[in-house]
């Protein structure tokens, strides 16, 4: 199969774009991106880049090495939250790094088939589906249909491919003094590079930045030798309009070049986002994660992280709290188990509580009172309350507190209010599984998939419990009689 190319390594080869009309439909802006690093790994850099892109969910993106005062030039399209999560991750790599940022509002493939009327991609919607999907498939050939048809409707341009040792370049128009851009400035600049009045020039493509503040221009020409003389000829041409050109000459034949229309177009949920900004310090490629989310667990994870949100203002318990978020979204039960180790600490500083409680306010009686409890909640009254475990400590915390051996309000004030209900969800069994229990015996592997399949009800179980254990966690631990 003679396959149609939307995606190549080689600037010399031939491929498709879409027109820039459908990216817009999208929500996608075109944008170049300029950058200059202190000690670039030139080896490394490009690959290095397309991975912040795939992390970044960005599909549509060329990655030039160029030469001069900047090491890269970009252009993608992207939503504005792509190139937000772009632009944290680039500054996360390289916090070293210089860039320049170009927002393009008006496209020219001056090169490509132009219809009669521009092309209407709701038209075409279907088409370009089933087009994209055989795309990603590796499955599209130059001869399919629906292909051949959107070619004709100017939906999809096919770049030919250049002789090797053709040279690609890109020049940056920008403003010299105060002169403002003209009502037709544009369109004169278009001729310019459209009209045959540069000799060598080929496939040229115009992009108006800021309402003509700025320009780039993109060209091919057949050999090194005449690249000079065209530089020289649009310099000159380009002196009546107040502009002055900086040529970036593309180093790297294999320069990765895409333009499809993106499996990951459609922006994240505010507050996914939000999610993703917080734990991608923890994993940069949260977004992915993120993305292949199916919308029933996209919305369980926003709702459980909006109504629990608070719990990161606690230091404690920060890294626990995202870190199981985490652990839902890579579906890792091994880093599930850790971020929910805090429940033996919990046990522990539960029991210390019960007992420490029962001194202050039962005084030298303390001890015999709270063994003869524990008999009538069905433990042996032999039993010593350093010894109960949490389900045990719970039960006669509570006892002891509804017989009002222990004052109410003093427990409510240390452990907060509906403190029983939280903790019951952690030692009260609930559709085959039971927390506590699950986690100390091991048996949270053997029911993994039924931890995933009833993650919101074990998070919202897990989240309530944790305020209990923030609270103990703030309470001073004096040195209590050893009985």
């Amino acid at each position: 199969m003679d396959r149609a190319l939307f995606r190549t390594t080689d600037i010399n080869a031939p491929r498709y774009l879409w027109d820039p009309s459908l990216h817009r439909a999208r929500g996608e802006d075109c944008h170049f991106i300029l950058l200059r690093f202190q000690e670039p790994n030139v080896g490394a850099l490009v690959g290095e880049l397309q991975e912040i892109m795939t992390k970044a969910l960005i599909e549509s993106y060329n990655i030039y090495l160029v030469f001069g005062y900047w090491d890269t030039l970009i252009r993608v399209w992207a939503s504005s939250q792509k190139m937000n999560r772009l632009s944290q991750l680039l500054a996360s790599a390289y916090p070293t790094m210089s860039k320049q940022e170009y927002l393009v509002d008006q496209v020219d493939y001056l090169w490509a088939h132009r219809p009669a009327q521009s092309p209407k991609s709701e038209q075409y919607y279907d088409k370009i589906g089933l087009v994209s999907s055989r795309e990603r498939a590796h499955q599209l050939s130059r001869d399919d249909r629906d292909l051949e048809e959107l070619l004709g409707a100017g939906v999809v341009h096919h770049l030919e491919g250049e002789p090797a040792g053709s040279l690609k370049f890109y020049m940056l128009l920008s403003r010299v003094g105060i002169r403002e851009a003209s009502l037709s400035e544009y369109e004169q600049l278009r001729g310019l590079i459209s009209d045959d009045r540069l000799p060598y020039v080929e496939k040229p493509s115009i992009y108006r930045v800021n309402n003509g503040r700025e320009y780039f221009m993109k060209f091919v020409i057949p050999q090194y030798e005449e690249i000079q003389q065209v530089i020289s000829i649009i310099t000159n041409s380009l002196m009546p309009f107040g502009l002055r050109p900086m040529t970036l000459l593309i180093a790297n034949v294999a320069a990765p070049e895409s333009d499809v229309m993106s499996s990951h177009y459609e922006d994240l949920p505010h507050t996914l986002f939000v999610l993703e900004q917080v734990l991608r310090d923890q994993d940069s490629s949260v977004a992915s994660l993120l993305s292949s989310l199916d919308n029933q667990d996209r919305v369980d994870i926003a709702d459980l992280y909006t109504r629990h949100a608070s719990l990161e203002n606690h230091s404690v318990f920060r890294p626990l709290f995202e870190g199981f978020l985490l652990a839902r979204l890579k579906r890792d039960i091994q880093m599930y188990c850790e971020k929910l180790s805090w429940i033996s600490q919990l046990e522990f500083l539960l029991r210390e509580f019960l007992q420490r409680q029962s001194q202050q306010q039962m005084g030298q009686e303390w001890f015999r009172i709270v063994q003869e409890t524990a008999g009538t909640v069905g433990l042996s009254a032999q039993t010593s309350p350093k010894k109960y475990n949490l389900r045990e400590t719970l039960s006669v915390l509570s006892k002891l507190t509804r017989d009002q051996k222990l004052q109410a309000s003093a427990i409510d004030h240390w452990l907060g209010e509906d403190w029983e209900r939280r903790l019951r969800g952690l030692t009260e069994r609930f559709d085959g599984l039971e927390i506590r229990n699950d986690l100390v015996h091991g048996t949270v592997f053997e029911n993994e998939d039924q931890y995933w399949y009833q993650w919101p009800k074990v998070a919202t179980k897990v989240f309530d419990a944790a305020v209990v254990f923030i609270n103990l966690r703030g309470m001073p631990l004096p040195i209590r009689e050893e009985k």
